[in-house]
């Protein structure tokens, strides 16, 4: 995976995450258990979120970020869900690469379309 340290897409719990490039002629299809999953990744331009996972991250927290990623294992690829594309957990840094929202994550998004939805509700003609 290529990670463009420019692009921050967020903070969150475990550490930042950033964009990414994840080159699916190189992608194993074993690694994705899906060739819908490679399909759709060469449609979005091969674009990725990259969470890494601090460098000073306890125990704990290590042991976290390991259960979100079996979790998603678990799952396996859904059109509605944000897919596991592969992960880096035996060496550091460790981290989760996952499909890029392009829409942003879910809060950023509701927040945008706040206003839109609030006319909506009170019956006024949306503006577009």
């Amino acid at each position: 995976v290529c990670i463009d340290w420019s692009v921050v897409l967020g903070n969150g719990a475990f550490g930042k995450a950033y964009q990414g490039i994840l080159p699916t002629d190189k992608l194993p299809l074993k690694l994705t258990d899906s060739v819908i999953q490679v399909k759709e990744l060469k449609k979005k331009n091969e674009k990725v979120a990259v969470k890494m996972l601090h460098e000073s991250a306890d125990r704990s927290t290590v042991l976290a970020f390991l259960d979100e990623i079996e979790v998603m294992k678990e799952l396996g690829y859904h059109e509605r869900l944000v897919n596991l594309l592969a992960c880096v957990t035996e060496s550091e840094p460790r981290m989760l690469i996952v499909e890029l929202c392009s829409k942003g994550d879910l809060l950023q998004y509701m927040t945008q379309r706040r206003e839109y939805m609030m006319r909506l509700r009170e019956g006024e003609e949306p503006t577009v």
